[in-house]
């Protein structure tokens, strides 16, 4: 493979340079798609904490009215009592 990468960088014919060429479009579209692979993988990790945090937001809301239900009741249990 070393030697195969060695003939082509010395460009001694137009089949070196034609090789080159493709060796380096080929690089360019393998790291092209790789930066396009990451940016998607962070888009669905970046989807997955919204999602987990917009339920414990909405988990946290619905604690909180529940407590404040409860207070209710238990003042009004206490009033009717009195």
């Amino acid at each position: 493979m070393m030697d195969i990468i060695k003939s082509i960088v010395e460009c001694d014919s137009l089949y070196g340079v034609i090789a080159l060429f493709i060796l380096c479009t080929l690089l360019g579209f393998v790291s092209w798609l790789c930066y396009k692979v990451i940016i998607e993988v962070k888009k669905l990790i970046q989807y997955i904490v919204n999602k987990i945090t917009k339920y414990k937001e909405i988990h946290a809301k619905a604690q909180y009215k529940d407590a404040l239900l409860k207070v209710d009741l238990t003042e009004q249990n206490k009033e009717g009592i009195e």
